[in-house]
Parts: structure tokens; C-alpha cells; sequence
């Protein structure tokens, strides 16, 4: 059996969960689709030689397929309408893999749910479908804080009592090192926040000698969030949307799988700010 190999689903949608698989009270029969999505890859033929010439390649929305069997001792009738109202379309939600300790997860819809008892007497066993548009597993998230502050001095004597004296300095180095260790490259999130006056932040990938940067004056306070994500590409100031502050020249980068540098500056005053990167992995399966 599939639970053998300890193999967990955590099902929320609507401020509900369901959970399946090693230790609850439904039995995964089978699944499908947790391993890597579909490929599209077109292909052009030439008369003139051998082979075709590649024209490019998608991965397709992921499908996950799973037929469940309740096991507990209630109500089935009353288990039966619960799953039932679970599985609607009209709600998004979010699928939790845990398949022998890696925990992976992934928004979907249901698009099929079905009763599978063959009569009333069987045990309640139903099929169901989650179709995933955007067809990565999301794993680890990651945040760092590009410019930080370093202690310089730790000593156990202090002029104030009971207490022990740290120092600490703000470090202008306006690079930093990031790693994804995701099977494909990733979109990020950019927080830059402004200590005092700064104009026209910019953020660049080293790496990849991409840039993005924003036509905007900031002040003491203000936040700004940028969103490089395919799909969810958008700057905000304060959350109000100021996407159209995009200097023409820069695009919404990813980063590499492996290792990135990226690089902060401003216009003016980038030693004012604060600038934390975020990012998540992405895999083809779990």
C-alpha cells in the first residue's frame, strides 16, 4: 500500500483542512501526478537535413489525481456530504505533499470529484482531481537582509551594570550572495525600506546582468515592494500599486537555480535603505 511509504496529503481550502494518507482516517488508494508535469515540446522539420529544430518547450498545468478510501468509525453518511462540500470547484486551495519527510506544496482547484463505491454497503471511497495552473511544488522560503549590521566588538565588562556590551556597525557592502536550490529558476520579492531620503532604487542580478529599477522619490518610512514572479509581476509603494514607476529599460528578473549575486544602489541615498529579498524553490514533483 501507498501509506507504507509514508506518504501524507494536508488539504486547505475555504478556512478548512482535510488530511490524508500515514496516521488519519482516509487510506490513499492511488495518486497520480505528484512527479513531474506534463511537457509540451514543439518540434519544426526541415527537408534539407536529419532531425527537427527545437522551437521551445512549456511545462503544462499539473494535474493530481488521488482515489481515497474513509477508514474512521463515523458517520458515513455525514463523512460523505463533508467531502462533498470540501471538493467544489468555486474554492481555491492550497495541496501539502509530505512524501517520506519532503514537504512540498501547490495552489489548485478541484475539477473532478466522484463517489466510488460500487453499492451502499461498500466502505466510502471517492476519486478527485486538483488541476494546478502554475504546475511547480513551492518547498523551502527564503529571506535575507542585504544590508545588515555587523557586531565589531563583544566584551563582558560594561559600564552598565549586569549587562554586556555589543556594538554593532551598518555594513554599506550592497552585495549579496543568494542560493536557490529549486529545479528551475524563481521569481522574487524585494522589500526595499527607506531610513531617511532615496531616489530611484535599483536591484540587480550580477549573475544574470538583469536590473530592475523604480522611478520613485522615497522618504523616511516608506516601503517598497517589488514582485518579480511570472504571473504576479507588481511594484507597490506603500501598497498602492506603481507599477508603471518601472524604468523601461529593467525587467522583472528571476533568479538562477544555484547560486546569484545581487546588488542594490539608488540614485541617491542608497545608504539609506534597507533591502530584504525574498524567494521560494520551485520543483517539477516532490
Amino acid at each position: 500500500m501507498i501509506d507504507k511509504k509514508q506518504l501524507t496529503l494536508t488539504l486547505k481550502s475555504n478556512n478548512h483542512t482535510l488530511s490524508m494518507g500515514t496516521g488519519t482516517n482516509y487510506g490513499i488508494l492511488t495518486i497520480e501526478g505528484i512527479e513531474s508535469s506534463d511537457i509540451t515540446y514543439n518540434l519544426k522539420a526541415n527537408a534539407q537535413f536529419d532531425g527537427s529544430q527545437e522551437l521551445g518547450y512549456r511545462v503544462e498545468p499539473r494535474v493530481v489525481a488521488i482515489e481515497a478510501e474513509y477508514r474512521g468509525s463515523g458517520d458515513t453518511e455525514l463523512i460523505r456530504h463533508q467531502i462533498e462540500d470540501f471538493f467544489v470547484v468555486h474554492h481555491p486551495g492550497v495541496l501539502t505533499v509530505n512524501y517520506c519527510g519532503t514537504e512540498r506544496h501547490i495552489s489548485y482547484r478541484t475539477t473532478v470529484f466522484k463517489d466510488k463505491r460500487a453499492n451502499l454497503y461498500d466502505p466510502f471511497a471517492f476519486y478527485f482531481e486538483l488541476t494546478c495552473p502554475n504546475p511547480y511544488f513551492i518547498g523551502d522560503e527564503f529571506s535575507d537582509n542585504i544590508a545588515g549590521k555587523v557586531p565589531v566588538l563583544l566584551t563582558p565588562f560594561s559600564i552598565f551594570k549586569g549587562t554586556n556590551l555589543t556594538l554593532a556597525y551598518r555594513k554599506y557592502n550592497n552585495e549579496l550572495t543568494v542560493i536557490n536550490p529549486g529545479a528551475v529558476s524563481t521569481g522574487l520579492e524585494i522589500e526595499f525600506i527607506a531610513t531617511n531620503v532615496v531616489k530611484n532604487p535599483r536591484i540587480d542580478n550580477l549573475t544574470t546582468g538583469e536590473f530592475l529599477r523604480v522611478i520613485v522619490d522615497m522618504k523616511a518610512g516608506d516601503h517598497l515592494v517589488v514582485t518579480t514572479e511570472h504571473g504576479n509581476k507588481r511594484i507597490e509603494l506603500n501598497g498602492v500599486n506603481i507599477s508603471q514607476k518601472k524604468d523601461r529599460t529593467s525587467t522583472f528578473f528571476q533568479i538562477l537555480e544555484g547560486e546569484n549575486t545581487l546588488s542594490y544602489t539608488a540614485d541617491d541615498g542608497y545608504t539609506n535603505l534597507e533591502v530584504y529579498p525574498r524567494w521560494s524553490a520551485k520543483y517539477l514533483g516532490v
